[in-house]
């Protein structure tokens, strides 16, 4: 093999390593929750107190009853809490009837913080709609791994314009 073939070899392997190396590292990336904090958290002081035999190990997840909100409403104001008692971070996705599309999928949300509103759909229909609420649980981690989660339900009343 001539020198000029081996310079084009070594070019070649050198150009598969970075190629490799490069695929392995977005791979990876890919594989990540890629999971942020969520800009839209804030503090919240909540009602919600800390049972006395609560173990550490253990996630609380918010439940919700009935949301009302006037004809014609571009947000919800709900409470997408964390209590500030639970050591793990939190993540909500809200979907409503049989929409597949979520209204609202959340990044990370902290242990007294809380996501005060869902954007809703325009020209939605007066009367009472299901809002589906997925809460996963995650670790406070650098690189939060999934803990366990709930799904629960509640009622979107939308109230006719007064």
């Amino acid at each position: 093999m001539n020198s000029k073939n081996k310079k084009w070899l070594v070019l070649v392997l050198l150009l598969l390593v970075v190629g490799c190396g490069f695929f392995f590292y977005t791979k990876q990336s890919e594989d990540s929750n890629g999971l942020k904090k969520d800009q839209n958290a804030q503090a919240y002081k909540s009602k919600i107190k800390k049972p006395e035999d609560w173990a550490k190990e253990e996630i609380a997840f918010p439940s919700y009853n009935q949301i009302n909100v006037e004809e014609g409403a571009k947000q919800a104001y709900v409470a997408l809490l964390n209590p500030e008692f639970n050591d793990a971070n939190m993540q909500f996705i809200v979907t409503m009837d049989d929409q597949k599309e979520p209204l609202l999928e959340s990044g990370l949300v902290e242990p007294g913080q809380a996501i005060t509103t869902i954007d809703l759909p325009q020209d939605l229909a007066v009367g009472e709609h299901t809002v589906h609420l997925h809460m996963k649980g995650y670790t406070t981690d650098e690189e939060p791994t999934e803990l366990n989660g709930t799904r629960t339900n509640f009622t979107l009343m939308v109230l006719k314009k007064k």
